[in-house]
């Protein structure tokens, strides 16, 4: 810079380092009052003072700044620095004018500028004319500013790039030479020129016979990947995938090329595919990068829910077991089901029969209802509404059950017609519109319709506490927890003597103030539950809570107490035991013992979804593949909803793919924990 332009720069409290273009540092952020006055100083700069290429390339690179991604540029744009940013474009127009491209100085100008990207980026965005100069002078890579004699002139081509004397040196073999001179193109952004390079690259190398064996082999695997990238920036896919995999038969551990050809299968839809290449990368770089994670889990999750939409549609309905009925019918406090479930003896006003009497269908189907024989309900009910098709309680007693096997078409039938029973009360109209939002919550093409549902039961009866516990429980399953949080305190404040309902609503509040740190929400929360748990002490859900709360804390011993004290309540909960196994497991890291108990409680409930599913995370933690695929395909069979198929799917399909990557490549997979669905988010 010449030294009086310089020097008033300076003393204003602007740097521009010519030596390293691109870079500018400033203080024009420490009052508002002096970046105004500075940015006014600046405007008011006439353009002929700057009177060489390096003054040309310090102004223009300051002006512009703004419009980089450089920190400094972020600093003006924050602190009265747009007009610098105007001011920059409209300086870039006014060299391009003095100086067009033809001009040696104004190649030295655009040369400079585009050698430092993010500021290329910025820059084009407001100079159209700033890209021509890369076309022409792209390889110019002697600097005015080392010394030489600024008139030195350049010799062109006939294609109008520099001949090859004046392009940088590169020592070593001729397609070595074209390599390097590639990636300064690629760098640089002329990717036709890089993709041209790397290609006489090979050809050379190909034919060189002086370079054998890996050298070849690997050098080869790397230009093959460098073309690659160049498709990959012009984003020609199937281009990226055969580049790929040409360097991956040379090399086909190569990460570079795996992680590169994943994105690609990604963007073009061949999802198995790209799951396979990123899972490659992931073992072989031992789960250690986020980013080969995060792009694995994305597309373990598009491949779960494309596979878990065609499952759905065909899965056939599955008997529920004896504890997922007795939990389902639990969680209701005024449901009509609920309350006929509750009875203890058998009444004579009607509905059960009396004397010697016959009974009916639905009198039969309420026995087995009271007596946990779920099996023969379904059967029953349908024969009674074979003689009686408007007997209301029937109805919702069948719909109640073809929810829990996941008979799709023929619940949502029951449940509408409860609902535009004209015999049926507020009580039946909002427990149906309830379950019907619930089930709706459950499937695929769900997740607006539920809602719609969930509105209507509130306009029949607003006041029920089975609205708001079952409303704030899917929006925990949708991840809206701040109307999960108001729903469950509104059933809380409804309803206090239902324990469910009170003991949920706090163990929500304490999982969120353990989420945000929050001590002091914590210590509140567990003393309302304690309160809780010794008001409920015969209610196994809130004893279930109880336990996880105090195993959440690392209260190992008193935990187990309250697990136990749930099987002394609910002997058919075998759900309890993956609580004990996993505490077994925190304290001691027996994986072994804890997966024998797991198995050991299928002996008392061989349909429990959750216990498949957890013993095949585990099987799939540990290395075991063919046990791990065994158990999620028996947690499949049994799993009705489509969130709980979308995580089966995927962590089959994690099995699948790691198994088949053991075989196929000869990796070792490392132990890892396997996180929701089989995702690799917290893989180590």
């Amino acid at each position: 810079m010449t030294k009086t332009l310089g020097t008033e720069w300076c003393d204003r409290g602007i740097t521009v380092n010519c030596i390293s273009p691109g870079y500018v540092d400033t203080e024009l952020t420490r009052t508002e009052a002096l970046s105004a006055l500075r940015t006014q100083w600046i405007n008011e700069s006439p353009m002929k003072r700057l009177a060489d290429v390096d003054d040309l390339v310090g102004g223009v690179l300051y002006l512009t700044s703004g419009l980089s991604n450089f920190t400094t540029g972020l600093n003006l744009v924050m602190d009265g620095g747009f007009s610098c940013c105007e001011r920059g474009c409209h300086s870039l127009n006014q060299l391009w004018q003095v100086y067009p491209p033809q001009v040696e100085v104004g190649a030295e100008v655009a040369l400079r500028i585009i050698s430092q990207r993010s500021l290329y980026a910025g820059t084009t965005a407001g100079c159209r004319q700033l890209p021509h100069g890369l076309h022409r002078y792209i390889i110019y890579n002697k600097y005015r500013s080392s010394g030489s004699d600024k008139d030195e002139k350049k010799e062109e081509a006939e294609d109008g790039t520099l001949k090859q004397k004046d392009k940088k040196v590169v020592e070593g073999p001729p397609y070595q030479s074209l390599k390097e001179v590639g990636n300064q193109m690629f760098k640089a952004g002329d990717f036709n020129q890089a993709l041209e390079n790397y290609t006489k690259a090979i050809e050379l190398l190909e034919k060189d016979e002086g370079v054998t064996g890996d050298t070849k082999a690997q050098t080869l695997s790397m230009l093959f990947q460098n073309r690659a990238a160049v498709f990959e920036k012009l984003q020609n896919w199937p281009m990226v995938i055969r580049e790929c995999g040409n360097a991956l038969v040379l090399n086909p551990q190569y990460v570079k090329a795996l992680h590169r050809r994943s994105k690609a299968y990604k963007t073009t839809g061949f999802l198995d595919e790209a799951l396979e290449d990123i899972t490659a990368v992931c073992i072989l770089e031992n789960f250690s990068s986020n980013g080969s994670v995060t792009l694995a889990d994305e597309t373990l999750k598009l491949i779960g829910t494309r596979e878990a939409t065609k499952l759905i549609e065909t899965k056939p309905p599955v008997a529920p077991s004896v504890h997922t009925v007795n939990s389902f019918l639990r969680s209701f406090y005024n449901d009509p089901v609920t309350k006929l479930w509750r009875q203890k003896k058998i009444e004579t006003n009607g509905t059960t029969g009396s004397g010697d009497e016959e009974p009916t269908p639905f009198q039969r189907a309420v026995e087995h209802l009271r007596d946990h024989d779920y099996d023969k309900i379904l059967p029953l009910c349908s024969a009674e509404l074979e003689k009686s098709a408007d007997n209301v309680d029937a109805r919702l007693l069948r719909a109640t059950f073809r929810h829990l096997y996941a008979y799709r078409k023929e619940t949502l039938e029951d449940l509408d017609s409860v609902v535009n029973s004209k015999r049926a009360s507020k009580e039946y109209k909002s427990a149906a519109l309830i379950k019907k939002a619930s089930y709706m919550s459950l499937l695929a093409e769900g997740d607006v319709q539920f809602e719609e549902y969930f509105q209507k039961a509130e306009e029949v009866w607003p006041e029920n506490v089975d609205l708001w516990h079952h409303r704030g429980q899917v929006y925990l399953t949708r991840g809206m927890i701040n109307e999960a949080q108001e729903a469950l305190n509104r059933a809380a404040a409804l309803e206090p003597d239902f324990g469910l309902g009170v003991a949920t609503r706090w163990y929500m509040t304490f999982r969120m103030s353990l989420l945000q740190g929050d001590t002091e929400a914590q210590n509140t929360s567990m003393t309302e539950f304690e309160k809780i748990a010794k008001r409920f002490l015969d209610d196994p859900d809130v004893v279930n809570l109880h336990g996880q709360l105090l195993l959440e804390q690392g209260l190992f011993a008193e935990s187990d107490m309250n697990f136990n004290r749930v099987l002394e309540l609910d002997p058919t909960n075998a759900t309890v035991y993956v609580h004990k196994a996993m505490s077994v497991y925190q304290k001691t890291n027996d994986q072994a013992k804890c997966l024998q108990m797991l198995r050991d409680a299928l002996k008392i409930d061989d349909r429990n979804e959750f216990i498949y599913e957890t013993i095949g995370t585990l099987e799939l933690q540990s290395g075991n593949l063919p046990a791990a695929i065994e158990a999620i395909d028996k947690a499949l069979e049994l799993a009705k909803s489509f969130q709980e198929v979308v995580i089966l799917t995927s962590l089959r399909k994690a099995a699948q793919v790691q198994l088949k990557l053991k075989s196929k490549m000869g990796l070792e997979i490392p132990k890892h924990i396997v996180g929701p669905g089989g995702t690799m988010n917290t893989w180590q």
